[in-house]
């Protein structure tokens, strides 16, 4: 038996994020503004999760092996090879 879905939500309306989901697109928007890019991209958001090394994915990805720093270096050379400096 199928159910009724709610209504969708108000467009008009800002989505509610969580205090780490919100801190961490501030940081990929500090990222992408510090770098002079009129978005934020994939790239500005994997920034904003490693910024704090504390968080659930930093953690994660550390886990799987991953170094922050590496990520950091590797996610700065490809911003770089494809947003070269205006």
């Amino acid at each position: 038996m199928a159910g009724h879905g709610q209504a969708a939500p108000n467009p008009a309306e800002p989505i509610p994020f969580t205090p780490s989901g919100g801190k961490v697109l501030e940081s990929a928007n500090q990222e992408s503004l510090g770098r002079g890019h009129d978005r934020i991209g994939t790239e500005h958001i994997l920034l904003g999760l490693i910024r704090d090394g504390e968080s659930g994915a930093a953690r994660i990805l550390v886990a799987l092996g991953a170094g922050l720093d590496r990520i950091e270096r590797s996610t700065n050379a490809l911003v770089q090879q494809y947003y070269p400096a205006r």
